[in-house]
Parts: C-alpha cells; structure tokens; sequence
C-alpha cells in the first residue's frame, strides 16, 4: 500500500464520500479512503491496493482518456486543478454497477501525476433519495446524518455539514470504521445506540452525543448529533462558582446532565473504546 503524504487525502481519510488515488499507468488503487474500501467491497485499503484492475475495464478506459484531458487543460484561474465529472465502472474487480465521481489530477508518491478520484454510489443515492430524508430532514435544526447497512453515508442534513464539514465526517468520531459499524449495528438490534465523544470539527474540538435510531425495514439507521459542548461548560463554570451574576444560571435537562454533578465532568467515550 502506497502512503501519500497529503492534506487532501488526510482530509478525505474518514470522509463518508468514497475517495481514491488512481495510478492511471499501472491501473491500481494506489490509496484510499474507508468509505472507498467499502464501494470496491475491499477486504481493506492494502488488499485493494494490491488488486490488478483489467485493462478493457470501462471504468481504467475512461479514466485513461479523463487524465489525458485533465493533463491538457490549464488550471483555472483561482489556480485550483480543473476537475471532471464521470461514471465508473470495474467489472474485473467485482464493482459492475455504475457509480458517478469526479476526477482531478494529484501526484503520486514518486513524483509522477494521478488522478484523485471521489465517487458517491448511485445506489445508495437512490437509498436516501426521494424520500423523507430529503423533503422531512433536511430543513431539521438538529445535526441528522443516515447510514446503510453496510456503514456507507446516505444522507446529511445542512446542519451536519456546518457541525462536522463539507463532507460531514461521522467516521472521525471512532477509531477505526468498524467501531462505527459496531455502533450502528447495535442500534439495529436494539433500536436505539448512544455514545458521547470529543470529535475534532472545523468548530474546534466538541463533545457531541450520537443518537441512532433505526426504525426502517431497510435498514438505515438516522444518527442525530447534540453538541454539549457549551452547555457542560457553562454547567462547570456553574458548579465552579465563576459565572458573573449577569449570565443566566444555567439548568440542563436532566437528560444532559454530567454524571458527577458535582465536578460537571461527562462520561466521555476515547476514540479506542465503545462503551458497553
């Protein structure tokens, strides 16, 4: 597995829109993100960087024919690289069905030009689409993000882009993707699964409460997000007696409430470790 030292890709690692670098010489996945380990049904990153792609796969053809036209267009103005968009697909690896993506030129680890590719499956589109996702959530105040069953992202509101990020990021809450899985799985089996974390958001670090539901015969789990992170503090500062008497007393729900009252600490769940 090659590694590539970049911002983009350590940004697009934990990102729940499929990601990938194309060495489009050698035809092979030369780096990837969880969420594309998944789309290539990939037992992981390094077993999919080892696999030989076909040459007369439509999805190495067009890629071929989208970097020569990349490498000829100039950047554009505001110096960004000239991006393209596309269908793929991989029969020779098992990924038959088509799914759209876009592709933009990035360098490999020897110095030599690739293709970064960011791909959305089509089916999990038409999952979310259409549905109460789009017309009920999507106006909600509250963070709402909507998973399959495999752990694949369907669906975030607005609110979720502002909290987590352009891509809405979920992933970054747990250590590995698996863990992620394991927490939506046990809101399948039991209906409902909690977990409060420190997550690292364009925001700054905050301690939010993932709430999944699952409700859908189909599957899909709706984590809702609450930000605790000024509430608990106004709450220490509280407890602290360091609120000026012009600020508002503050009083959680008791839902919300730390449970050492006392110290105002919170349970809070590390990256490694899920609660039981």
């Amino acid at each position: 597995m090659v590694h590539m030292p970049s911002n983009d890709l350590d940004k697009l690692g934990c990102s729940p829109r499929p990601a990938f670098l194309w060495d489009v010489a050698r035809r092979r996945v030369v780096w990837a993100n969880a969420a594309a380990v998944r789309l290539f049904g990939a037992l992981g990153p390094a077993e999919l960087a080892e696999r030989p792609f076909g040459p007369r796969d439509p999805g190495v053809r067009v890629l071929a024919e989208t970097y020569e036209q990349l490498r000829q267009s100039a950047h554009a103005d505001d110096g960004s690289r000239p991006r393209t968009k596309l269908k793929l697909r991989f029969p020779s690896v098992g990924r038959d069905k088509a799914f759209s993506a876009e592709a933009t030129p990035h360098p490999l680890a020897d110095g030599r030009e690739g293709l970064l590719v960011m791909a959305r499956d089509l089916a999990a589109e038409r999952a979310a689409s259409g549905d109460m996702f789009s017309e009920i959530l999507h106006d909600m105040p509250q963070p709402l993000l909507a998973f399959t069953p495999t752990g694949a992202p369907v669906f975030a509101n607005p609110a979720a882009v502002e909290l987590l990020g352009e891509d809405a990021a979920l992933a970054c809450a747990f250590a590995t993707p698996s863990q992620l899985r394991d927490f939506l799985d046990r809101a399948r089996q039991t209906g409902l699964a909690v977990t409060t974390r420190e997550v690292q958001t364009p925001l700054g670090k905050r301690i939010l409460r993932l709430v999944a539901r699952a409700g859908r015969d189909d599957g899909l789990v709706v984590v809702g997000i609450d930000d605790l992170t000024d509430r608990l503090r106004l709450e220490r500062m509280e407890a602290e007696g360091r609120l000026s008497p012009e600020m508002p007393r503050l009083s959680l729900p008791e839902r919300d409430r730390p449970q050492d009252a006392r110290s105002g600490l919170v349970d809070i769940a590390p990256p490694g470790r899920l609660p039981a």
